[in-house]
């Protein structure tokens, strides 16, 4: 999940008040192409609600890879 969250950053970056200098972002096992751990979470009976983002198809991921090119 952490490669989603600097890709996020990275987007952000120019429309922050903090400058920020981002050269290139490597990520490791990060799920940009969605994940099934909302159906593991509900498997586990604990809440969906942070892991839902990270499903494929989501609107969050698409939204995501619609800015990132």
């Amino acid at each position: 999940m952490g490669g989603l969250i600097a890709r996020e950053i990275a987007l952000k970056a120019p429309t922050s008040r903090v400058r920020l200098h981002i050269v290139g972002i490597t990520t490791i096992s990060s799920p940009h192409n969605g994940t099934d751990a909302s159906a593991i979470a509900a498997a586990l009976r604990v809440s969906t609600h942070c892991t839902s983002d990270m499903e494929h198809g989501s609107s969050m991921l698409a939204s995501l890879h619609a800015r990132w090119k």
